[in-house]
């Protein structure tokens, strides 16, 4: 028996299981790699059973969808944003006021005098009156609209179409204008065919019936030419159109949202435009009975305009072209004999 190699150490006399010496005997399988080789044969996924090829009775059990959480549907154009129903109504209270403060405001206006025409018969008098109206206006709009918070959407505030809505409501202006024309036309067959009135009992009816303008603009100013560019811009398509146009359909978006939410958009916008045409018909009731039945027609057409483009600048347009051409007839008669009330159906 040979001695021990000297260069070997000397075994542990008591050797332990964790003693570096002696490693615990660990199969090679453990260290090997837990992933495939990389040359290794993917196996290909399982084929997935086409269930519509089952017969129906043969059909796997498969748990029925998970519903979708339900969400309240939102009806475009009317409920864009909630509101709470108090504060639509309190923008319609403080909005559509302002033609009642208006007519109380009406003696304490600039240049009025008891029995002279609502509108001051100077170029200075007319911007002043144009500024309170406008700036008195401008007050109870923002008032409404704290409480609302209403949109542009809703507003119908958008320009739409580039040059178009100044073309289109020169072509509503034309149109409402026939409309008027054809609503006058019937009224006249429909009194000779029910009443048996003749020609002179006609006139006489419109002349008593007939809008009064003298209680709203002198005729004798017409002639002054910066007066009659300061009516047909300023007052026409700025006093008239705008701020009318901004009052009703900010009456109309508060409206829309106070009607039952049952009812379709078509309801709403229907039942919206009579109402607030109603009150725009009231809100002239200075120009005789059938001037209220005229322009509450005219209020109606506007609305209408603005419920087709759902923007407000056609109708804008439409009511300033009326009122410009009403003035410009107003002053082309102003010499003749021909009475301007026979042309003068203005908002």
């Amino acid at each position: 028996m040979q001695p021990p190699d000297s260069n070997l150490p000397a075994p542990d006399s008591n050797p332990t299981p964790d003693s570096p010496s002696n490693p615990p005997i660990v199969p090679a399988s453990v260290f090997e790699s837990a992933s495939p080789p990389s040359n290794a044969a993917i196996p290909p996924p399982l084929p997935v059973a086409n269930t519509e090829s089952y017969p129906p009775s043969l059909q796997p059990l498969l748990p029925p969808p998970t519903p979708a959480p339900s969400i309240p549907q939102v009806v475009p154009g009317i409920f864009s944003h909630r509101i709470a129903r108090w504060r639509w109504l309190m923008s319609l209270i403080l909005i559509g006021f302002y033609p009642v403060f208006v007519s109380l405001l009406g003696p304490l206006r600039p240049e009025s005098a008891p029995g002279g025409p609502a509108l001051p018969t100077s170029v200075d008098g007319l911007i002043r009156f144009s500024a309170l109206e406008l700036g008195v206006f401008g007050l109870f709009w923002a008032l409404g609209w704290a409480f609302s918070r209403a949109t542009k959407d809703e507003l119908m505030l958008r320009w739409r179409g580039g040059i178009m809505p100044i073309l289109q409501g020169f072509g509503y202006a034309f149109l409402l204008r026939m409309v008027l024309v054809f609503v006058i036309i019937f009224m006249v067959v429909l009194a000779v065919i029910t009443m048996g009135l003749d020609q002179k009992q006609i006139e006489q009816f419109i002349k008593q019936n007939q809008p009064q303008t003298d209680s709203l603009f002198s005729q004798s100013a017409l002639a002054n030419p910066l007066y009659l560019l300061a009516m047909t811009t300023i007052l026409s398509f700025v006093v008239a159109g705008l701020r009318e146009e901004l009052w009703r359909n900010a009456c109309l978006a508060a409206l829309r949202h106070l009607f039952p939410d049952s009812w379709s958009d078509r309801a709403r916008w229907i039942c919206s435009i009579a109402l607030s045409s109603v009150v725009f018909g009231l809100g002239h009731i200075y120009q005789g009975g059938l001037g209220v039945v005229f322009t509450s027609i005219l209020g109606a057409g506007l609305g209408a305009v603005t419920w087709r483009h759902r923007s407000i600048w056609p109708a804008v347009f439409a009511h300033g072209f009326i009122d410009a051409t009403s003035f410009l007839a107003a002053a082309a008669m102003a010499g003749k004999k021909i009475p301007v009330t026979a042309f003068w159906w203005g908002g």
